[in-house]
């Protein structure tokens, strides 16, 4: 297996997780009423929507790690090879060249996820007393809906076994 497969493991399992969202809003509508079949749908796209919310915030916290873990490893290699830093070098020697400059660091800006992690929980808190304060969704149906993402995801797992089995 190579490390595209496990790359593309979310992907799988968001398409996944859409392909159950619609094929369990149909059976809801068919076996079930309207109402419910919106209500499971409803909770599905929720599901979805902080689904990819997550998956963004974490790849934006990754990358400030894998940012200052560079820049951190670049200044222990500097140190560790026993380069002088310019404010070390002698300037009363004549032949000791010039302090240079240090380069500028290609570093993404530090994002600011906190305020998105919290939206997200503000907005499934404000979905969520919308939902006991009103009775125009069904809080069965719309919680299968929710817990869709874990299906999908327990899928691929099961998916991803097999697949390492096989090979």
């Amino acid at each position: 297996m190579n490390d595209s497969f496990h790359d593309r493991a979310l992907t799988r399992a968001l398409i996944t997780c859409c392909v159950l969202a619609l094929l369990g809003t149909a059976l809801a509508y068919f076996r079930h009423t309207p109402a419910i079949a919106l209500s499971f749908l409803l909770g599905a796209v929720v599901a979805i929507v902080n689904l990819r919310w997550l998956e963004y915030s974490v790849s934006q916290i990754m990358d400030v790690f894998d940012a200052t873990g560079a820049q951190a490893r670049t200044t222990a290699e500097t140190e560790q090879h026993g380069q002088p830093s310019p404010a070390s070098a002698n300037p009363l020697d004549p032949d000791a060249d010039p302090p240079v400059a240090p380069e500028p660091r290609l570093v993404k800006q530090r994002p600011r996820t906190w305020p998105k992690m919290v939206l997200r929980y503000v907005f499934l808190g404000a979905i969520a007393y919308a939902i006991l304060k009103g009775r125009f969704v069904s809080i069965g149906p719309f919680l299968a809906g929710l817990f869709l993402p874990i299906l999908a995801l327990v899928l691929e797992g099961a998916y991803e076994a097999y697949h390492s089995f096989k090979a």
